[in-house]
């Protein structure tokens, strides 16, 4: 099931949307893509007015939910499949998510657990997570159509919009540690690595070192392809592991993008966020003209600085 059915799948149980507005809003979007427009059936939704925005809003949070749940159980099947950890601890650390799931409430991630009961080290974790989205990227062609994970999550029957309301609003980010105690912190991230870019289905991202002054370096981003819902999860990894490693500064160059979808939109969008908090920045450079008319059309451009030439925006670290 894509994002889109499920977003629909949620919003009309829910009674949010009637069939004949999603069918408005389909036909919308099959014309916006001829024209090339790549836009989501919730955005189009957001634009019509069919739904107000917290309400697409709480809609978009239970499909990440249900993303994030999903997400586990294809790693805990991976990990068993592969020999790493006994069903019976995998098991174990699913059920700690079973209710706060099915209540709408932050739930703790598998990977988090499995590391925090000592059931497999970090260093492991990160291997683990990688080897999963190779194999995952080489197998996507040959997957049969209706093929599902080892181990399928059990959805709730979804609340009417009130409740649904209520039980979204109560999801909250993870606790913050206690004043004086550290944080747990996670594996180094390998700088060599990271040198080397990231080559991923149909996107290619290449990394450059460069200086906007004597002692301020920003890092360039070659980025090229497709940004879409599933190379989108990897270009997120890729940028938070840049970022663990202090590569606060950065600048993507959109010279050779040739599309970029919603879940790209998100990816770039908690790129910045990540950047800013930790001191630094995101930036854009050469941006075709068919991708810039889509980031102003879903409020991008108001979040991202874009500059016409990668020689800009790199400077542009130097004045901010």
């Amino acid at each position: 099931m894509t994002r889109d059915q499920l977003f629909i799948d949620l919003a009309v149980k829910s009674k949010l949307l009637s069939p004949a507005q999603i069918d408005d809003c389909q036909r919308l979007l099959t014309q916006l893509a001829e024209n090339g427009f790549a836009l989501t059936l919730p955005e189009i939704v957001a634009r019509k007015e069919f739904l107000t925005p917290t309400q697409v809003r709480l809609v978009n949070m239970a499909v990440r939910y249900e993303e994030m749940r999903s997400d586990d159980l294809e790693l805990g099947a991976f990990i068993i499949g592969k020999g790493f950890l006994a069903p019976e601890k995998i098991n174990e650390c699913l059920s700690l998510q079973e209710t706060p799931y099915k209540e709408g409430r932050h739930f703790p991630r598998l990977e988090a657990l499995l590391v925090d009961r000592n059931y497999l080290a970090a260093p492991l974790m990160h291997v683990i997570r990688r080897a999963r989205e190779q194999l995952d990227n080489a197998s996507a062609a040959h997957r049969p159509p209706g093929s599902s994970p080892r181990l399928q999550p059990t959805r709730p029957a979804i609340p009417p919009p009130a409740q649904l309301e209520e039980a979204l609003r109560s999801a909250a980010p993870p606790p913050t540690p206690a004043p004086g105690r550290p944080a747990k912190a996670g594996p180094a991230p390998d700088w060599r690595a990271l040198e080397a870019g990231l080559q991923t289905g149909h996107l290619t991202v290449g990394l450059r070192k460069t200086k906007a002054s004597e002692d301020l370096i920003v890092c360039v981003l070659d980025v090229e392809g497709l940004l879409d819902s599933h190379t989108s999860k990897v270009f997120d990894g890729y940028i938070h592991d840049l970022i663990n490693a202090r590569a606060v500064r950065l600048v993507v160059d959109c010279g050779s993008l040739q599309y970029i979808s919603s879940a790209g939109f998100g990816a770039i969008s908690g790129a910045v966020k990540r950047c800013r908090d930790s001191g630094g920045d995101l930036r854009f450079c050469n941006v075709p003209e068919k991708i810039r008319k889509v980031m102003a059309f879903v409020g991008l451009q108001g979040l991202v600085r874009s500059y016409d030439s990668e020689r800009g925006a790199v400077l542009s670290f130097k004045y901010s």
